[in-house]
């Protein structure tokens, strides 16, 4: 039993929006700051969904191009409010157009605290399915000695002004579904070897001091070898500790 004893209605009126008030924000949306708001935002959206993807797609094939070398980038997308980037169908081929290296997926999460942080903070990324194929003639030269020595510098182009390493914390990185194949010719008879499955993991990975991250590695060859690593992985002097086991060699 519901009893109502007094009921009051607002009228419409009350709540509407005067002309006035109306005015003010037409005044307001169509002032300079903010339609240059407007356009920054939008120029940033444009440019981060639509131009970067095209340029990085257009530069890696152009840098390889010009060094001779044939890169093939599937797709490239870049989401500018996330500052995520992903990469699908990539493959580096050698002089005879057999694949030398590429994968099926590359995504890499940045993190917006890098800008305050004043540290490359990666929250999450991985690298599906890579191959990897090194093979070496009868004269000892590989297939990977032409880009060797085209990009190995002696400049320390990725460090900081006083040599050290720049501030980097990976809080996740994933490599999964991994194949290195291994033709030497050599040895008579050419000796081959592939490993697969490949997968590495890394966690709160730091080129910071004192910042061990950890890591575990699995690999197994398809003669049924496999090798088992865990453990505490530092950067910034270069040292792993943890355990390693390997299966029916």
């Amino acid at each position: 039993c519901i009893e109502i004893r007094q009921l009051t209605w607002l009228s419409a009126g009350a709540c509407s929006v005067t002309p006035s008030m109306f005015n003010r924000l037409r005044k307001l949306l169509t002032s300079a700051p903010s339609i240059a708001v407007v356009g920054l935002i939008s120029a940033y959206l444009v440019l981060g969904f639509f131009i970067v993807p095209a340029v990085l797609k257009w530069q890696l094939e152009k840098e390889f191009a010009d060094r001779g070398q044939t890169l093939n980038v599937g797709d490239a997308r870049f989401d500018p409010l996330r500052l995520k980037l992903e990469m699908d169908n990539v493959a580096l081929a050698d002089s005879t157009g057999a694949t030398m290296f590429g994968f099926d997926n590359l995504m890499v999460d940045l993190e917006w605290r890098s800008i305050t942080d004043r540290t490359w903070t990666i929250a999450d990324s991985r690298l599906l399915a890579p191959m990897l194929r090194v093979d070496r003639a009868k004269d000892g030269r590989h297939n990977f000695i032409s880009l060797q020595e085209q990009f190995v510098s002696n400049d320390p182009v990725d460090a900081d002004a006083d040599g050290s390493l720049p501030a980097v914390l990976i809080e996740r990185m994933l490599l999964s579904d991994g194949r290195v194949e291994w033709f030497d010719q050599m040895l008579e008879p050419p000796f081959v070897s592939r490993i697969t499955p490949l997968r590495i993991e890394l966690h709160a990975l730091s080129t910071r001091a004192g910042s061990p991250g950890r890591y575990r590695i699995s690999a197994r060859t398809e003669a049924g070898e496999s090798l088992e690593m865990a453990g505490e992985l530092g950067v910034a002097s270069m040292h792993a500790t943890g355990e390693l086991a390997l299966h029916q060699l």
